[in-house]
Parts: C-alpha cells; sequence; structure tokens
C-alpha cells in the first residue's frame, strides 16, 4: 500500500488520545498484516472500520454476516474487486464524498459544435470557411486537455469510476444484515462511459487513431464528463452506501481469510463477567508466538517478571485481541470472554524536544488523560512499568497513586511493575509473573505466565545471562544485598500505606 494518509484522505482521523493506543498496540502493523482484502474500496473500508474510535457497525452484526456470506459462492464478486486495484480506484469515494468537481461551462461545447457546422456548410461556397473547423478543433483539444487536467490530473479515474459502477450492480443482490435497508438504483447506466475512455477497448492502432480523430472533431470528452457530473450529484447518496456496502463485503471476505491463515476464535461479549478471560491467546505479529492464558478472578491484575521476559509484549496481545475482538469478532486465541469497553493504552512515550515536552512530562499527561477519560466512560486501562526515570522512592508513590484512582475509575486495569515494594501495596489485585525462557544478544522470548510475583534480582539475572563483565556483577550483587537488609522496615511500612 502507498502513502495511506493520501489515499485515505477522506477518512476522519482518530484524536489523540485514541492515535496512542493504535500506537502502543502496532496496529498500524497488524493492519498490513491480516489485510487480506480484493480492492482498494475494501482496503480503505478495512483501515476506517479498525482505526475508528467507535464501531459504526456492531460487533454481533460483523459476526452473523461472517457466518451468512462464509458458506456461499461469492468468486465472481471477488474477481470483479480483483480489477478495482489501482491508484485511481482509492480516490473514487474522495470524488463521491467531496463533489469537487464543477460543471463544466456548456458553452464552449456549443460554440464548437456551431463553428464546425458553419465550417462544414460553408466549405461548400468556399474553401476559406475552414477556418471554423481549425476553429472547433482547438475549442475540442482544450475541452479535452480541460476533462482530463480536472479528475486530479488522472484520465484514468473514468475508468475507476466505471468499475466502481459495475461493481455496484453486481454487488446490489447481495443480502447483509448491516445493509438491510437498500436505496434505490439510479436509472441511468453511467459504466458505458468506460467505452470512450478505456484504452483497453481499443484493440489496434487504426481503431485508435480513428477514435481519437473523433474526439478531436466532436466534444466526446466534455460531453461524457458532463453526463458523469450530473450523474454522480445526482445519486450521491446511492454511490457513498454502495461503497459503504462493497467495503463491508470485502471486509467479511478478509475477515474469512484470516481465519483460514490464523488460529482464532469468536468470542463472547459479556459485560456482567466483569474481566477479560482469554485462554491460549497470542500476539499475531510474533512469528513464533508463545501461548498465554489469563483468566483472572479479580478485576484488576498486576504482571511482575524478569527483565525481558515479555510483560509488554502479554499487555500489547491482551490489548490488541481485545481492539481486534471488538472491531472484527475475532480473537487471535482458542477462546475468549470480552467486555464491549474501549481500550486504552500506556506502553510509549516520546519527548517532543522542540515542543519543550520532557520524558516525565509526557507520562503524567497521558495518565491525567486516562483518567479524564475514565470519568467520563468506563475504560479498560492497560498500563506498562512507567515513571522508570525518577527515583525509586517517588516512582512507588507515584505509581501508587496512579494505580489506586485508575482501579477506581476503570472497569479494569492491567499493569506491569519490577518493584516488590510496589505490588505488595496492591494485595486484593491479580498477581501473575512471566517467566523468561531464554535471552541471549539478539532475541528474548516470553515463557509461562503463572500466578504469584518474581522480582528477585531480575535485572542481575539478565545482566549475567547476557555476559556483563564479572567486576559489574559483583558490585550489583554486593550493593543488592545490603539493600535487601532494609526489606523488613521497607514492609513494615508498605502495611502502614496499606491501612490508610
Amino acid at each position: 500500500m502507498k502513502n495511506e494518509q493520501r489515499l485515505f484522505e477522506h477518512l476522519v482521523k482518530p484524536n489523540l488520545f485514541h492515535t496512542q493506543t493504535i500506537l502502543d498496540v502496532n496496529l498500524e502493523e497488524l493492519f498490513n498484516k491480516i489485510d487480506y482484502t480484493s480492492s482498494a474500496f475494501g482496503r480503505q473500508f478495512f483501515y476506517k472500520h479498525l482505526f475508528e474510535k467507535f464501531n459504526s457497525i456492531p460487533t454481533n452484526i460483523i459476526q452473523n454476516d461472517f457466518i451468512q456470506l462464509s458458506t456461499k459462492d461469492n468468486s465472481r464478486i471477488i474477481k470483479e474487486l480483483e480489477k478495482c486495484n489501482n491508484e485511481s480506484d482509492y480516490h473514487v469515494i474522495d470524488t463521491i464524498i467531496n463533489s469537487r468537481f464543477k460543471r463544466l461551462n456548456t458553452s464552449i461545447s456549443l460554440s464548437s459544435t456551431i463553428l464546425l457546422i458553419i465550417g462544414l456548410l460553408g466549405l461548400i461556397i468556399h474553401f476559406s470557411f475552414a477556418i471554423f473547423i481549425l476553429a472547433s478543433i482547438t475549442l475540442n483539444i482544450k475541452s479535452a486537455t480541460n476533462c482530463e487536467r480536472s479528475f486530479h490530473e488522472r484520465p484514468n479515474t473514468y475508468i475507476a469510476i466505471s468499475r466502481f459502477i459495475n461493481l455496484a450492480h453486481l454487488i446490489s443482490g447481495v443480502k447483509t444484515y448491516a445493509f438491510k435497508d437498500e436505496l434505490k438504483k439510479p436509472k441511468l447506466r453511467f459504466h458505458r462511459l468506460n467505452y470512450f475512455f478505456s484504452e483497453s477497448s481499443l484493440h489496434n492502432y487504426a481503431t485508435k487513431s480513428i477514435f481519437n480523430l473523433i474526439r478531436i472533431i466532436i466534444p466526446i470528452d466534455r460531453i461524457a464528463y458532463k453526463y458523469y457530473i450530473t450523474h454522480l450529484n445526482s445519486n450521491t447518496d446511492y454511490y457513498i452506501r454502495t461503497f459503504q456496502k462493497i467495503g463491508y463485503f470485502d471486509l467479511i471476505n478478509s475477515i474469512v481469510e484470516i481465519r483460514n491463515n490464523y488460529q482464532t476464535c469468536i468470542p463472547t461479549f459479556n459485560d456482567n463477567y466483569g474481566n477479560i478471560r482469554m485462554v491460549k491467546g497470542y500476539h499475531p505479529l510474533i512469528e513464533e508466538y508463545k501461548t498465554h492464558s489469563y483468566i483472572p478472578v479479580k478485576k484488576d491484575s498486576i504482571i511482575t517478571g524478569g527483565i525481558m521476559s515479555g510483560k509488554s509484549t502479554f499487555l500489547k496481545q491482551i490489548a490488541l485481541n481485545t481492539i481486534i475482538g471488538q472491531k472484527l469478532g475475532i480473537c487471535f486465541a482458542s477462546e475468549a470472554i470480552l467486555p464491549t469497553f474501549p481500550v486504552c493504552t500506556f506502553m510509549n512515550s516520546t519527548e517532543n524536544l522542540l515542543g519543550g515536552v520532557s520524558h516525565f512530562y509526557s507520562h503524567l499527561t497521558r495518565m491525567k488523560n486516562i483518567m479524564q477519560t475514565c470519568l467520563k466512560e468506563k475504560h479498560i486501562v492497560i498500563i506498562d512499568n512507567t515513571f522508570k526515570s525518577v527515583n525509586s522512592s517517588e516512582q512507588v508513590a507515584i505509581n501508587y497513586g496512579i494505580i489506586k484512582e485508575i482501579s477506581k475509575l476503570s472497569h479494569i486495569l492491567l499493569t506491569t511493575s519490577d518493584d516488590d515494594n510496589l505490588v505488595k501495596l496492591f494485595p486484593n489485585f491479580n498477581l501473575y509473573h512471566i517467566n523468561r525462557a531464554k535471552i541471549s544478544d539478539q532475541e528474548a522470548y516470553s515463557g509461562e505466565i503463572v500466578q504469584g510475583t518474581q522480582l528477585e534480582c531480575n535485572t542481575i539475572n539478565a545482566a549475567q545471562e547476557l555476559g556483563m563483565p564479572n567486576s559489574v556483577l559483583e558490585n550489583a550483587k554486593k550493593l543488592h544485598q545490603h539493600i535487601s537488609m532494609h526489606h523488613d522496615k521497607i514492609n513494615s511500612y508498605s502495611n502502614t500505606i496499606i491501612n490508610l
């Protein structure tokens, strides 16, 4: 796919808050991997449906249509969809929605026709009347040039419109739950314009030459262009609706292909369940994936584990599967129960030197926005280890305050932590840890997720396995032993905080 910002320029851009979640879970990369649509129209619809915050089509409707359409032979429609993959096809919907084209002044066509008639009749009297024919030809050439330039400098868009109209008539007979209310078909057969503009209809050089000569003498381009504008402006609602139906049909077929190529399930949605249940879930962007079963008992969870054990990947896996489940009605798992509440995340933050935004300030801003959003509507909040740049005592303090507040405001909270002191402040949370399975210079593999915490010597063990110098490891272990001697005092303080 080329230049998505240009190809999908008709879409409403997501707000900055929702965009952060899209970036956190690598939704753009996932779209490129699981996009099995056959046409530009389907790709645009899929993109819009996946990236908009709220579903324009309910997930249960998508699931019903998936079951219904997957049992039918749609090969003929898919074959026509595959023809609609040229760059000009991406601009069809922009043309229909934006109505960018003005009606051309018919006086030029009328003038060229009058001049042609005068010239032809005048030749009977005197050859000097040929100048009128030359004037008529000049106007027609200018007319044809203007028609071509008016369409994004792409005359092939006429052919794209023709393909779209043909497909619209073909797909009008397909019944779906999402598009029950069909609009009345326009009477005019607009697709006949394909004859005038498709080079493929001109089989040899002689035919092309004759065709181009006729275009010079008679203003075919201008007549066809006026016909196009009139027809399009008169039936805008129908073609917008038809574009959506074509894109939706292509999306459903893409979901069929996803299910054929990946291990997926159809999730159950239940807000009364009060949590996320995922059996043998995995991250679809990881080739040699490790499955995890997440079956929590309580509302909120803290995930611990060794450095590079896969805690962040696990959070992204849960967030991504929840979003895909809510959007497409499928999950990359063997079984899933999901709530319908929207997902918001905080996993990555970037500083903006030119904008005067530091790494720490971006952390605070995102957390504040999450809490304000949860005040308006319940969310599934997923937070990776935050405020790593501050000293340990302040990190525990600020994280404690934020996690406690978000736990009250959110529907579900999942977070990670590498700090034993912070974890002990939340005894009412589900506590899980992920074992490190393998660490090397290039890669780290995620192990099993099990109940309980694992926080001992995470960093030192990882450094040792990566081959850090012995002097570094010895100094680190001595200091760690010294700090561990003060744990009893810290644990006593933690119990005091819990009772507050």
